[in-house]
Parts: C-alpha cells; sequence; structure tokens
C-alpha cells in the first residue's frame, strides 16, 4: 500500500480520442477522473465495455497523462519529516497538499506551479536533515535508515510487548504495554543469545557497560553451527548522518513528473 498520483489527459475534450461507448452517461469527474453516471449494479457488462474502452481510447492508457506510485506511507511521511527540518516556511504548499492519509482529495494544477518551485528548492540543498542509521558494526554495512513512523520501532514483539528500534539517541528497548517506558538505551551494542531455546537474548552497551535481557532478539535469527538459533546482528551501532536531496529522488521524481503533466493539462492532481 502506498500512494498514487493521477493526472487526467485531454484528449477527450480535445478531440483526440475514440468515441465513449456511453456518451450521455460519460463525464470526466475532477476527482474521480473518467466515470459513467449510471449505476454499477445492474450495467456490469456496460461497465466492463466502458473500461475496455478506456483502456484504448486514446494515445493515454487510462485517458491518464500521468499515473505514478509515488511510495509507501512510511517512505512519505520520512519524506514530510526532512521538508520539515528544512523549515516548513520553505514547502507551504507540499506540506498542506500532498496526502495525509485521512484526506487525499487533489492538487490543483495553479497549485501544482508553486509545488514545483518548492521541489527545486529542495533538490537545491547540499543537505536536507541529519538521519540516524544503523549499522551492522561486524560486517560494516547499513542495516536501516531512521524513521519517525513507530516512533522508530522496526520490531515489535507481540508476546513481550516490547518494541525495539532505533531514533537519533540510538538503539532501544521500550515496554509498549507500560506507557512505552524505556528499558534499555545505547549507541553501540553487543547481542548475546543466551538461551537459544527460549530465544533470551542479552544487549550490552559497549559504552558503558550496562546490560538488559529479554526474551525479544533483535532482527533476523540464523541457524548456528549446533542448529540452535544465533543473532545475526552481533554488534551494531547508529549513526548521524547528513541526508542529501537525491536520497528522495525516487519520490520527487515522480511528483515531478505528476506535477509537470497537471501544469501542462490544467488538470488536477488526484492522490489515492
Amino acid at each position: 500500500m502506498g500512494i498514487t498520483a493521477k493526472v487526467t489527459s485531454n484528449c477527450f475534450r480535445d478531440g483526440k480520442s475514440t468515441p465513449c461507448p456511453f456518451p450521455d452517461d460519460f463525464v470526466i469527474d475532477e476527482v474521480r477522473g473518467p466515470m459513467l453516471k449510471m449505476k454499477y449494479i445492474g450495467n456490469e457488462q456496460k461497465y466492463k465495455q466502458f473500461w475496455d474502452w478506456l483502456k484504448e481510447c486514446c494515445e493515454y492508457p487510462d485517458m491518464l497523462r500521468a499515473n505514478e506510485f509515488v511510495s509507501s506511507w512510511r517512505d512519505f511521511y520520512t519524506f514530510q519529516d526532512a521538508l520539515k527540518a528544512v523549515g516548513v516556511q520553505h514547502f507551504p504548499m507540499l506540506l498542506k497538499h500532498l496526502p495525509d492519509g485521512d484526506d487525499r482529495g487533489i492538487t490543483s494544477a495553479e497549485e501544482a506551479v508553486p509545488a514545483l518551485e518548492e521541489i527545486a528548492y529542495f533538490k537545491s540543498l547540499d543537505a536536507v536533515d541529519v538521519s540516524a542509521v544503523l549499522v551492522d558494526t561486524e560486517r560494516e554495512q547499513d542495516v536501516s535508515k531512521g524513521s519517525n513512523v513507530l516512533g522508530g520501532a522496526l520490531t515489535m514483539d507481540r508476546v513481550s510487548g516490547f518494541d525495539l528500534g532505533f531514533d537519533d539517541d540510538g538503539f532501544f528497548v521500550r515496554d509498549r504495554w507500560e506507557l512505552n517506558r524505556e528499558l534499555f538505551r545505547a549507541m553501540r551494542v553487543q547481542q548475546t543469545v543466551i538461551n537459544p531455546e527460549d530465544y533470551l537474548v542479552e544487549y550490552r552497551d559497549l559504552d558503558t557497560g550496562r546490560v538488559f535481557q529479554c526474551s525479544a532478539p533483535f532482527g533476523q535469527m540464523i541457524a548456528g553451527d549446533d542448529g540452535l538459533p544465533r543473532a545475526y546482528l552481533k554488534t551494531f551501532h547508529v549513526e548521524l548522518r547528513q541526508v542529501a536531496p537525491t536520497r528522495y529522488a525516487y519520490i520527487l521524481d515522480p511528483l515531478i513528473r505528476v506535477f509537470e503533466a497537471s501544469v501542462e493539462t490544467g488538470n488536477a492532481v488526484r492522490w489515492s
């Protein structure tokens, strides 16, 4: 699941599409796009005929000048956090009119113009944020990039009620059932399996020596040479790194395409 953005083409308006099989019932709704006014129940075959026509009625499939998958909601919220970190005053259009999960709505062609300008400003920056990164110390590999979604939790253990994750202040273990009471936190961590059968692990703060034991291992468990479970992540740490705008290119590029299509056609961007 994620965010999709669509812009209707003008091929029907400009006489560049084949005739609709049901012209008296055909409308292009600003929010829903090309549609039939007739009820679906009892007209299933007509709707099938309409949808088949819509796929090939003009040079743009489904009469869509742009049809883009933007990102997952998790990634999109991280992008919004980056906009806010730069400064909300720089992105009034993007922060107000991009979907928020409840009211996805539309963005008009007039609003698309400043949205493109705000994206251009964002892309011009050397760095847009400082982000926490979880690193596998032993293998010197990045494991995960930080996110404010779920307060940084990556693992939510259903048995213990413990949430495990990381943020700018390091790796943490929280008790979700006790109002997110923090049980352990460290920037550099060693994870040791104490009892493989019960998945009992010990977390050690490599800076202070503090230890914490629980039955909520972090990361993937693998079979050791003896066939018993072992933690794949034995030592890991959290780094703070500057984030370049290119990190969000996979979100910015489809946004640019849909906003440009909106400006070109004069039609709104429809979010879903």
